[in-house]
């Protein structure tokens, strides 16, 4: 019953969750796509460096933010709202002081790193949000964020001849924080430990394990993305913005068809990995081609990957199953990896590069765009190989014999892992490391293995796995 409540609660206030997220979305594009409309003319920062103050800051919060949580056994979710808030505040203060004060443009700097650490924050506050809703409801958070954050953007876009860009940027950023406030105190009560048996494996390194491969090819793609800023003249562009805008509202449509039209069973990884050979044949046909389909070739990479963001949030989600902080945390991590490898098309100097080679900078951008995919995909085929590895050692005679045992003595899926190590001949040290658990954790295994054997000693337990190898 309690559980029930909790469920109808969550489900209405669905509609403020979309609203409160888009509202964040449409902020977060002048403050990490287009930080140069928050800035007074004369501008005082360079592309490179704008990119700096504000994508270095996003991503190194996110990674830092999504460890911390993941390591840390108190529950910091409930304290991102107010981080949040106090971020933006901070932020808004250094701006605001360097606008009366143009001369102290080191205050300038330290507004855009401000509001980069407060977007990290803010993302994380919002999935946080996202773990508590069902499979369906995922769905709909995710496709209607990315119709309605663009709706809000051109908006605000056509509103700049009212008020100046900073100001559409705080009005959106404050509009969002207040609902994400008001939605903290209609949060469910969470239970962080209903997985807390599994929850020990699920650590930093746990999560770069197994979802590498995401990484690096979501990471190729954004940086496809960025590039292809670059072959439109330059990092800040208002086309460019209008075509990532657009490119939201496709990965929308994407979604729509594929989860509620043809009822297709998603799997982010896979969706990820066939957009990159597609990217990667219009990536090397834009050279040849004019501007025109420049913007489109823009539009596609970015739709591409913000359908693969849209996905993470999914994945991450999963990836928890059912903590939130596991969840969370994971999605800090794996956004923030995505984002250095995004960024890496701000900071190629492709015009110098060109320049220096004699060829158009539309080439430099498309070869090097063509390394980054090839990287992805090189990644999953080392992924498939290890996987097929892990499959062939599994074959071996040994993994008979000690499933034999195993269904003999009744033996755990845990402990019948761990006979099998002991049995190749693997010490405490090495299991823990192998399976991901402490040292402790395999010692207690034994103990249970040793009793259910009637064994002694760890040789006890290699004979009875040899004995049903023989009688095989």
């Amino acid at each position: 019953m309690g559980f029930s409540n909790k469920r109808n609660k969550t489900h209405s206030v669905l509609p403020f969750v979309l609203f409160g997220y888009s509202l964040f979305i449409a902020a977060n594009t002048f403050n990490l796509r287009e930080p140069v409309t928050l800035l007074a003319e004369p501008y005082q920062f360079s592309e490179e460096a704008l990119r700096s103050l504000t994508y270095i800051p996003f991503a190194t919060a996110s990674m830092s933010i999504g460890a911390l949580i993941l390591k840390c056994k108190k529950d910091l979710l409930k304290l991102l709202p107010a981080a949040s808030l106090v971020s933006f505040l901070c932020g808004c203060l250094f701006m605001c002081v360097s606008i009366l004060f143009p001369s102290l443009s080191f205050l300038t700097a330290c507004a855009l790193v401000v509001f980069g650490i407060y977007s990290a924050l803010t993302f994380d506050a919002w999935i946080r949000h996202v773990v508590h809703l069902n499979q369906d409801e995922v769905w709909i958070f995710a496709i209607t964020s990315s119709f309605l954050a663009p709706v809000i953007h051109f908006f605000t876009d056509y509103m700049f001849t009212v008020i100046p860009t900073f100001a559409a940027f705080s009005m959106l950023s404050f509009s969002s924080l207040a609902v994400l406030f008001c939605l903290h105190l209609y949060l469910p009560n969470e239970n962080n430990c209903q997985n807390e048996v599994n929850e020990k494996r699920f650590r930093v390194r746990s999560a770069f394990s197994s979802q590498g491969t995401t990484i690096v090819a979501l990471g190729a793609m954004g940086f496809v993305s960025t590039s292809s800023r670059a072959i439109l003249g330059g990092g800040s562009n208002p086309l460019a913005t209008a075509a990532e805008m657009i490119a939201l509202i496709l990965a929308g449509i994407v979604l729509l068809i594929t989860v509620f039209v043809f009822r297709v069973q998603v799997n982010v990884k896979k969706i990820v990995l066939w957009s990159i050979p597609i990217m990667a044949l219009t990536c090397l046909a834009v050279p040849f081609l004019d501007s025109t389909f420049t913007v489109v070739f823009l539009g596609v990479s970015t739709t591409c990957h913000t359908l693969g963001l849209l996905l993470l949030q999914v994945a991450s989600r999963a990836y928890g199953n059912g903590n939130t902080r596991i969840a969370v945390g994971t999605y800090g991590i794996l956004s923030g990896s995505v984002c250095f490898i995004t960024i890496l098309g701000y900071f190629i100097p492709l015009h110098r590069i060109g320049s220096d080679l004699g060829i158009p900078p539309a080439i430099v951008a498309s070869l090097f765009s063509a390394v980054a995919l090839a990287l992805g995909l090189s990644i999953e085929r080392i992924s498939l190989f290890s996987a097929k590895m892990l499959d062939r050692d599994q074959e071996d005679p040994l993994h008979n014999a000690v499933s034999s045992v195993a269904l003999e003595y009744s033996l755990t899926n845990k402990e019948e892992e761990v006979l099998l190590l002991m049995a190749h001949g693997r010490d405490i040290p090495t299991i823990a490391k192998q399976l991901v658990v402490s040292q402790s954790t395999v010692r207690t295994h034994n103990k249970h293995i040793f009793k259910k054997l009637g064994a002694h000693s760890r040789q006890d337990c290699i004979d009875e796995v040899m004995r049903s190898y023989t009688q095989n």
